[in-house]
């Protein structure tokens, strides 16, 4: 199942590639604290928690995520579990952002008259986003 707001569905290789950045991003936010010497086995265990818990976040949130724990709490070193809850957060207040969504008329409301210019505008931009899909002439 997609979480809220994802828009897209990978495929095998773009999630090969998501992966890999979600790794370098976590190498690269780790290397900003002391890390003992780790066995190899350990790193990439730790690696694959951090894949694991944001690969099905966007990488823009990915990075806007740990920029702004970096800038939050500069003295805390950085866990896959931090970085989901600020992308959780974020996506929370960018929701609350949104404006309210409208119920449909029902059959008994009366509907607002629609031009007949209207009408074939969005005739139009409807049969342009069929045809960005797949489907239409």
């Amino acid at each position: 199942m997609l979480p809220a707001l994802k828009t897209t569905v990978m495929s095998n290789d773009e999630r090969r590639k998501h992966r890999a950045l979600i790794v370098i991003k976590c190498k690269s936010m780790l290397a900003r604290f002391y890390e003992a010497n780790l066995d190899p086995v350990v790193r990439k265990e730790i690696y694959t928690g951090w894949v694991e818990a944001l690969e099905d976040y966007e990488m823009d949130e990915i990075d806007a995520a740990c920029k702004r724990h970096l800038s939050e709490t500069p003295n805390r070193r950085p866990h896959e579990g931090h970085i989901k809850q600020m992308i959780i957060k974020a996506r929370g207040e960018r929701i609350k952002r949104l404006p309210p969504v409208r119920e449909p008329y029902s059959a008994s409301e009366d509907r607002p008259e629609i031009s007949d210019e209207d009408r074939e505008a969005r005739r139009k931009a409807a049969d342009r986003i069929m045809k960005q899909f797949g489907f239409g002439k």
